[in-house]
């Protein structure tokens, strides 16, 4: 417990280092930034993947909503759900608006 809280005072007593800018390498200075970008382009245009990934997102929330559809409706228009709500409203500490 001592040990644990003598860490804890050590490193709060450290002084932070700031980030040295001049140490860290620039993502421009990559001689293949230009190489990547060009392939990404070039596989985007030959795949249309980003299309593709929104589509099939797309659909995949529609189909969820589709199939979850009834059983949302029957938790929520359910009476014993409405009663639950009432109660905690009505035996709440705090004031509903």
């Amino acid at each position: 417990m001592m040990a644990d809280t003598l860490v804890v005072v050590l490193m709060l007593m450290s002084p932070a280092q700031p980030l040295q800018t001049d140490t860290v390498p620039s993502v421009t200075d990559n001689r293949f930034t230009e190489l990547f970008r060009q392939a990404d382009e070039d596989f985007e245009r030959k795949y249309h993947l980003r299309e593709k990934l929104r589509q099939a997102s797309k659909e995949a929330a529609i189909e969820a909503d589709r199939k979850t559809a009834a059983e949302r409706k029957r938790i929520l228009d359910s009476s014993s759900f409405m009663k639950i709500v009432k109660e905690l409203k009505d035996n709440s500490v705090y004031g509903y608006p």
